[in-house]
Parts: structure tokens; C-alpha cells; sequence
């Protein structure tokens, strides 16, 4: 019945696997497209930039990742957007599946060597780890990395201790199992280092010992073709000045390693490992070695050649950690079981709520802002729906500081639109520091643009580069006002100022109301959507007249209303309008524009008409 009750405690990984998942999931579609996770599409073949064969994909991956990743995972991921396609949210779920996997399997190595109640402990704290949590969202290697040191340091240990000489297949699949890690990313370099001192380390040299050599040592040789490109991104990195700048020192990679898996708990983090040295080393050392030897190649490197510019570089060390966390908890708790869940619950919870909380992740050592994706998204739909030659596009989605980092997402996004688009605080990355001369940047690269579509995302500070562009903007075109208001963010229009007489002209008692159709009617998700340009004559007084925009149905019914008074500007103003549609049923919808007094409710007359028919839209097949 023991061993039953035993063999049934991996049930328990059920529900924080589920835990786990939903936190990472509601990250998937959260944020916008991260520098970094564009060259993951665009090396692994995704999107327009396949899809490539393996050649193509080692020659990408060996000439175009500034960020050092392996071919391995782009050729893994290339077999993934194989069977789900390459968008941004098929690109995260590939990291959010090897998150869980890394969970899972972390149980099964843990369970083996030290036991099921660490093993147990050991899954709560990872699931308990905002910053994995975070980056089960991530669009790179870094959870695959994860769990291919967890799998290789399992296969080895297995193979190391087994009673019997395994077959030779097992040392075959540790070899590849090592390879791959090796060709995921080059801080895998360490771990590799690690397994093999553990192994020279060890005391019994038999048939066994041997056959596990060669499998390290041909796992190594595999990695010989890529040793020239990691040298060549080793020398990159000792040349790049602004990365030596922005590396943090020896302090700083164990502080962030402390604060990012700790959730901000360093001091629960330090008495809960200074708990687990005194566990039995002949079964924890191997924990600790994976820890100690790794860091210290991590901290030695980057004195020499700094490139720890972020911790996510160290998440090899999460398992790790993990572990030696549940075995302190285990030590600490010896005497008073009562306190190992209650020690467990706390340290999960804290999780919990910092990883429900974005400040966290926002302020690690080296983060880069990521725009709210929905707002953003909704934006680009819209314009994408309305878009005509002429148009230039301006998005605010950056702080200035980090504006060079927008350039490949701003490419990713913007590009499949057809028009030409810039960062209002660094259009056509100018780097001039007066006002005077950027506006003469701005007026350059505006100078061919007939209507301006101007994307803001509203957490993202502005300097007074916006203030420079919103006065071009205020002063060369017609404020149409907002295409879109969310509390993430905004879209706005502006039209050029028209030249050609107005389609259509009311007369009215003072003079003509001119109305032109500058930019649809077109339907998006239910909403009916139009520019309309207005010029009145001077002698027309202001706020006297209104418009009445009515949609007619194939019933003859009225569909749906807006009403506004004409806009009080000379010699024309712009209006950006929005008609809800809601369920209309299909057929031929006929949309007209009244101008009506606000005092008497006259209606001004149209050729010979009261209203004027501006399009019929039809609605269904």
C-alpha cells in the first residue's frame, strides 16, 4: 500500500503544472512582438523569411543572431512552425511547452536522486519562480535551454549509476542530448564544463565510466563546426563598447541571480540554501556543483568578456536552485513537518503574486519595455482596413532611450501595411539633440506624406521630440481626431489639406457646406468607420449647423445614427467618425450625410434632395 501511496505522489505535479501553464499563459498574446523573439521567426524561416532549408537556417542563424542562440532551437522551431504555422503567439507557445516540460522532468530527476518530497518541493518552487514564469512567454531558447540541461544531467546521472552497462543506445542519446544543449545557446558551453568535471570527478573507472566519456566527448565533437561562430560571437561581444558598458559587474550577476529567482526574497533565498549545505553531500553535491561551477564560469567570462547584460542568461541555473531550495526547506524542517507545506505555500504565493504583478519583471537588471499588444494590435488592423497611398504611419511605442530596439518589431509589424512608418521620437533615427534641428528631420521625412496615421501607446513617456512632431502635425495637416481611444492606446488621424473642390455642396442661407469623403466607409469587427473632410464658407456661423450620418437598410429601416455639429474651422476641418453597426442582416445598406440647423431642425438641400447618398455597402455574401 507504501509503495502504491508512493508512486502516486507525481499526481501533486498536476495541479502546479496547471498553475504554471495559466500564469504563462495569460502572458502569450500580452505584449507586442520583443526584439529578440523577431529574429527567432526570422532565422528559423517564419513569416516572410521562409521557409528556409536546414542549410539556410544554419547559414541565417550563423550570420544574422546578434543574440548568440544556437542553430538547434531554430531548427526546432522551424519543425514547429511546420505543424502550428509562425505567428508571434506559435512562437511563444513552443517556449510556454518546454517551460512545463522543464517542471515535469525536473520532478522525475529529483524524485530519483533525492527523494519524493523534495522532488515535490522542488516543482512548487519553480512554479513559485515569477521569472520562469515570465519567460515561459519568452520567444527564445531560453526555456528549451532549461530543459535540455535538466534531460542531460538526468541521462547522465542515470547512466552513471546504473547497476548494469546500459545499452549503447542510452549513450547515444545522452550524446545527442548533449549536442543539442551545446547548439542551443553558447552559455551552454558552462553546463557542458560542468557534467564533464562531474564526471572526472567520479571515483569508479569502469567499462561504464568509459562508455560515458565517449558519449560526453563525441556530444562535444558534434559541436566542432559551430566553434568558429562562437568564437566569431565572442569576439563580436569583446568589441561591442556599449554592451562592456551595460554588463553588470561580479556583485551585480549574483544579486540579480539572488533577486530574480527569489521573487525579491534574497534574504528567505540565503537562509533557505545555507540550510541545505549541511544535506547530505553525497546526494546533494552534484546540486551544488551544477551551481557552483556554472556561476563561476558565468561570473570568470564575463569579467574577461562581459555580456551578462540580462539574467535570463543564468536561467540554466533555475533547476539548480530549485533543488537546493527544497532541500533546505526539507533540512529546515526535519523536526517541525508542520512548517515544510507552510514554508512551501508561502513561497508559492509570493510567486503567485509577483508574477500578477509587471513591476517585477519590468525593473530586472537590463529589461527592455514591451508594449501592451491589444490596443497596438486593434491599431494596426484598423489602419490596415483604411490604408491608401499617401499614408505615413508614426508610432509611439518605445521610450526614447530604447527606441533602436523598436526598429525589427516596428519592420515586423508595420512592413505587410505598404507604407512607410517611423518612431515620432527618432524618426529616421536622428540623433539631434536641439529642437530646431529636429524639426528639420521631421519635415524631411514627412515631406511626401498626404495623411498621417499617428500611433501612440499611452504608458510610454514622450520628450519633447513628440512635442516637435505634433507641432508639424498641427500646423501641415487637418486634426481628424481619434480612429481608436482605448486605455492602452490610441490612434489618430491627420489629412492633408484638400486641394480639389468637394464632391458634395449644401447651400445654406449664409453660403455652401462642402463635405468630401476623404477615407472609406469601411467595416471593421461590427463598426463602420469614415473620414469626413467639411468646409464652410466664412460667412457660415459656427456650431449652427450639424450633420446626421444614417445608415438605411435593404427595409428601408434606419440601421444605426451618428450625429455632431460641423466643426468650427477655416477653411476645413477633418472628422474621424465611428458608427456602431452591431448584428446587421445581410444586404445593401445605403449611407447618408444630412445637415440640418441645431435651432430649427431644417434640413440644408442637396440637389434638389435633403440628404446625400455618400456609398451603399453591402453586408453578407
Amino acid at each position: 500500500m507504501m509503495h502504491r501511496r508512493h508512486d502516486l505522489k507525481w499526481l501533486w505535479v498536476v495541479p502546479l503544472l496547471l498553475l504554471a501553464g495559466l500564469l504563462a499563459a495569460r502572458l502569450l498574446n500580452a505584449d507586442i512582438l520583443f526584439v529578440d523573439e523577431y529574429w527567432s521567426i526570422r532565422n528559423a524561416g517564419g513569416d516572410r523569411w521562409g521557409p528556409l532549408s536546414p542549410i539556410g537556417i544554419w547559414q541565417q542563424t550563423a550570420n544574422g543572431d546578434p543574440g548568440g542562440m544556437g542553430v538547434f532551437y531554430h531548427y526546432a522551431l522551424a519543425a514547429w512552425y511546420a505543424l502550428v504555422g509562425d505567428s508571434v503567439f506559435a512562437l511563444r507557445l513552443f517556449s510556454w511547452i518546454f517551460g512545463l516540460l522543464t517542471i515535469a522532468l525536473l520532478y522525475r530527476l529529483a524524485d530519483e536522486r533525492l527523494g519524493p518530497r523534495v522532488a515535490l518541493a522542488s516543482v512548487i518552487v519553480m512554479t513559485g519562480s515569477a521569472f520562469f514564469i515570465d519567460y515561459m512567454h519568452e520567444g527564445r531558447a531560453y526555456t528549451l535551454l532549461a530543459f535540455e540541461v535538466v534531460l542531460c544531467v538526468w541521462m547522465y546521472l542515470r547512466l552513471r549509476d546504473a547497476r548494469r552497462v546500459p545499452p549503447l543506445w542510452q549513450y547515444g542519446l545522452l550524446t545527442v542530448a548533449i549536442g543539442a544543449l551545446l547548439y542551443t545557446h553558447y552559455i551552454a558551453l558552462a553546463v557542458g564544463g560542468f557534467l564533464g568535471l562531474l564526471h572526472l570527478l567520479h571515483v569508479r573507472r569502469n567499462r561504464n565510466w568509459w562508455l560515458l566519456l565517449a558519449a560526453l566527448l563525441l556530444g562535444a565533437a558534434a559541436f566542432l563546426p559551430w566553434v568558429g561562430i562562437t568564437m566569431g560571437i565572442i569576439e563580436r561581444g569583446s568589441g561591442e563598447v556599449t554592451r562592456h558598458e551595460t554588463s553588470m559587474q561580479a556583485g551585480q550577476v549574483l544579486e540579480q541571480l539572488a533577486h530574480t529567482f527569489s521573487n525579491g526574497n534574497i534574504a528567505l533565498l540565503l537562509i533557505v540554501l545555507a540550510m541545505a549545505v549541511g544535506y547530505r553531500w553525497r546526494r546533494s553535491g552534484f546540486v551544488w556543483g551544477w551551481l557552483i561551477v556554472v556561476l563561476l564560469a558565468i561570473v570568470i567570462i564575463n569579467v574577461a568578456i562581459p555580456f551578462m547584460v540580462h539574467a535570463r542568461y543564468m536561467i540554466v541555473l533555475w533547476p539548480a536552485l530549485a533543488l537546493l531550495v527544497a532541500l533546505g526547506i526539507e533540512r529546515m524542517t526535519v523536526q517541525q513537518r508542520y512548517l515544510r507545506p507552510l514554508i512551501l505555500s508561502i513561497w508559492l504565493l509570493m510567486g503567485v503574486a509577483t508574477s500578477l504583478t509587471p513591476d517585477f519583471i519590468a525593473n530586472v537588471f537590463g529589461q527592455i519595455y514591451r508594449a501592451p499588444a491589444a490596443g497596438f494590435l486593434e491599431a494596426i488592423d484598423l489602419i490596415d482596413a483604411q490604408k491608401r497611398d499617401g499614408d505615413f504611419l508614426l508610432a509611439h511605442f518605445m521610450p526614447y532611450e530604447t527606441t533602436p530596439f523598436a526598429l525589427f518589431p516596428k519592420d515586423y509589424y508595420f512592413d505587410p501595411l505598404g507604407m512607410p512608418h517611423d518612431q515620432p521620437e527618432r524618426i529616421g533615427m536622428s540623433f539631434a539633440q536641439g529642437d530646431n534641428d529636429y524639426l528639420r528631420d521631421v519635415e524631411s521625412a514627412l515631406v511626401d506624406a498626404q495623411s498621417i496615421w499617428r500611433l501612440t501607446v499611452l504608458e510610454v513617456p514622450e520628450t519633447n521630440k513628440s512635442g516637435v512632431v505634433d507641432y508639424v502635425l498641427r500646423t501641415r495637416y487637418l486634426q481628424c481626431g481619434l480612429v481608436m481611444q482605448r486605455n492602452d492606446a490610441t490612434l489618430a488621424l491627420y489629412e492633408g489639406i484638400p486641394q480639389d473642390p468637394a464632391a458634395i455642396a449644401y447651400e445654406a442661407p449664409e453660403g455652401t457646406i462642402s463635405l468630401t469623403v476623404e477615407r472609406g466607409p469601411v467595416v471593421v469587427d461590427a463598426d463602420l468607420h469614415l473620414t469626413l473632410i467639411w468646409q464652410l464658407d466664412e460667412a457660415i456661423p459656427g456650431s449652427q449647423y450639424h450633420t446626421s450620418l444614417q445608415l438605411i437598410g435593404p427595409d428601408s429601416a434606419l440601421a444605426t445614427q451618428l450625429d455632431y455639429a460641423l466643426p468650427d474651422q477655416r477653411p476645413a476641418s477633418c472628422v474621424s467618425s465611428t458608427l456602431p453597426m452591431g448584428e446587421l442582416a445581410a444586404g445593401d445598406y445605403d449611407l447618408f450625410a444630412i445637415v440640418y440647423d441645431a435651432q430649427t431642425g431644417d434640413r440644408l438641400a442637396y440637389e434638389g434632395d435633403d440628404k446625400a447618398l455618400l456609398t451603399t455597402i453591402r453586408l453578407g455574401n
